[in-house]
């Protein structure tokens, strides 16, 4: 399998939406900020109720922010929220407006990329994947995960898991290559001490054990 699809096969459930809100969406991620009548007529809609219906409708699914502005008069101003710029780069199968996505938004992910990482595109899609899972769930302490979190835990549980088996080559070779990035290196110490302080404490009480039952 081609690293391009490797990316492409880690992420599940894209949402499924109206043309008229691709088309809304597709009009937002171009313009960037506009007031509903601006976003109807770049949009390419017939009519501006349909705009506006797609606007709201997608405000409350929290792909879509309003706020208000001051002028001549009180205006909505419209743009994407992360999860709905996520969502475009999705819809288009733009990978590249993706990994920025994550550059700007995980110092982490910044790291990888600038360290060539080997295993670029299956954190990315991970990572990406789990992002829309979460903001989508309607649980609020999943929404506030962000990017940075989930590149961090996904290193988190491949540390623990060459850990385990530290005896293997494959998990070794795999542990010292990542610890070359000075985060990792960071977190894989904060792992080990954290598992040597519970292994002495185990040890304690297990030679704790071992002389009640001898006596």
């Amino acid at each position: 399998m081609q690293s391009e699809d490797l990316f492409w096969a880690q992420i599940f459930n894209i949402p499924k939406f109206s043309k008229v809100d691709n088309k809304v969406l597709a009009t937002l991620i171009e313009v960037h900020s506009e007031n509903a009548y601006n976003v109807w007529k770049k949009s390419g809609l017939k009519h501006y109720p349909t705009a506006l219906r797609s606007l709201r409708k997608l405000q409350k699914g929290g792909f879509v922010t309003a706020t208000r502005t001051v002028g001549m008069r009180i205006t909505r101003q419209y743009e994407l929220t992360l999860v709905g710029a996520v969502l475009c780069h999705l819809l288009k199968k733009d990978k590249k407006s993706l990994y920025t996505i994550l550059m700007e938004n995980s110092h982490k992910f910044r790291d990888l990329v600038n360290y060539k990482f080997r295993d670029m595109d299956t954190i990315a899609g991970h990572a990406i994947s789990l992002f829309m899972h979460f903001s989508l769930s309607g649980r609020e302490d999943l929404k506030r995960i962000t990017l940075d979190q989930l590149i961090k835990d996904e290193f988190d549980d491949r540390i623990n898991n060459d850990l385990m088996d530290i005896h293997a080559h494959d998990s070794k070779t795999d542990l010292m290559e990542i610890v070359k990035i000075p985060w990792i290196r960071e977190l894989t110490l904060h792992i080990l001490n954290t598992n040597i302080n519970w292994a002495n404490d185990m040890l304690k009480e297990w030679k704790d054990l071992k002389k009640s039952l001898i006596v």
